[in-house]
């Protein structure tokens, strides 16, 4: 139990730091262009449910600790696919439905933000893995 507290304690703010960066600063316009007639938006900025947003990043993190991080047996590069195909699916499912659901949710948003989740659930993994085998952890 205590490995796992210790890896998800890993995994978290890797996740974080990652789209901290990439919905804070490199896409935020896009995203914002692309949502904004549909998302909460206060003070041109998202307004999101925190507590939705905070269980989002337990369920992706959950999901490395126990999809991706067996799998790949302490290596960074078997980590970096299985986090990617994790990001796949993920987003893939939540970009996809919300593209056959939600009106003005475009192919744009779904390709990019597809793509974003293949990365950032591989880069996350793969980053863990390097952690935790630096720590002697894996």
């Amino acid at each position: 139990m205590i490995n796992f507290l210790r890896q998800f304690a890993v995994i978290l703010p890797i996740f974080l730091l990652l789209d901290g960066i990439w919905l804070g600063v490199i896409s935020k316009g896009f995203y914002l262009n692309r949502m904004r007639s549909f998302a909460r938006i206060s003070d041109g900025s998202f307004a999101p449910v925190w507590g939705s947003v905070f269980l989002v990043y337990l369920l992706l993190s959950f999901g490395v600790l126990f999809l991706v991080l067996p799998q790949a047996e302490g290596s960074w590069l078997k980590a970096l696919l299985f986090g990617g195909a994790l990001g796949l699916v993920a987003y893939g499912v939540y970009d996809l439905t919300n593209h056959a659901l939600v009106k003005d949710w475009s192919v744009t948003l779904t390709l990019v933000d597809i793509a974003w989740g293949v990365f950032v659930c591989g880069a996350t993994s793969a980053l863990t893995t390097a952690v935790l085998k630096s720590l002697n952890w894996v």
